[in-house]
């Protein structure tokens, strides 16, 4: 289990609000700020103090043969007085102890690259291992305008199924499309053999014209292929949306 944070990692994070959690139920039962190690600290703290009256260390020493507390990182890259506010923000919503309140809002708040990150997230996104060469044809797209993280494969498969500019000639000679967040892939989808097709959606000109695009449909990779790509970073892309591994004869390397 991961007990600390590199230099890397912390530089990004900066100060942050966390939440600790029942290894069970998920449930909430405390809320701090801090920057560096310190969302690892209360467990060393536990440790040390075997007996002792402070609640969230009892509760800390009572998880440890489930493993320890679920840790959460709630939002980062903040400055100390930010991290102040939100964390009393947050325990004022919770009450140190979580709600059953299921929000009506279909996007999440502004800032989401910051936003809810599981520590598994958090080593995703700032310490990624890098990806093997990609031997077979692939097309890389960038979904940083519809990225979330923590979602499932059919989330990011929805989000680059479609709708591209492309040419459908390069496009069909594709056995996988990656999908890629900050040069790190979060889904791979096995192509359907002839399956490019053009689909249709109205501008955003008041809805008077329709414009088309080239979309296709697949599958999820097999295991195989997640092992070696998934969650890895294969490089940063440029600022085109779509990037082929295999134009002019070329391997992509990170």
């Amino acid at each position: 289990m991961i007990q600390k944070f590199s230099h890397t990692t912390k530089d990004q994070l900066k100060y942050y609000v966390y939440l600790l959690k029942h290894p069970k139920t998920g449930k909430i039962f405390y809320v701090g700020k801090g920057i560096g190690d310190r969302i690892f600290n209360h467990a060393k703290a536990a440790l040390k103090e075997k007996q002792g009256k402070n609640l969230k260390l009892k509760l800390i020493r009572s998880f440890k043969k489930l493993g320890g507390p679920k840790y959460e990182i709630l939002r980062h890259g903040l400055s100390e007085k930010e991290a102040f506010e939100v964390e009393a923000a947050t325990i004022d919503l919770c009450g140190l102890d979580e709600l059953k309140i299921e929000l009506s809002n279909e996007q999440k708040g502004h800032g989401t690259y910051r936003g809810r990150m599981s520590i598994n997230q958090v080593m995703i996104r700032y310490e990624p291992k890098d990806a093997p060469r990609i031997e077979a044809k692939a097309i890389l797209i960038n979904i940083n305008k519809n990225f979330l993280p923590d979602k499932d494969w059919q989330f990011y498969y929805e989000a680059v199924k479609g709708r591209w500019v492309l040419y459908k000639e390069r496009a069909e000679q594709a056995e996988y499309v990656f999908a890629v967040y900050k040069g790190v892939v979060y889904a791979i989808v096995k192509v359907d053999q002839d399956s490019w097709h053009k689909e249709f959606r109205l501008s955003e000109e008041r809805f008077k014209k329709k414009k088309a695009g080239w979309a296709f449909t697949g599958r999820r990779a097999n295991a195989l292929v997640e092992d070696k790509y998934l969650h890895k970073f294969v490089g940063m892309h440029t600022q085109m949306p779509i990037r082929y591994t295999y134009i002019q004869g070329r391997k992509l390397r990170p």
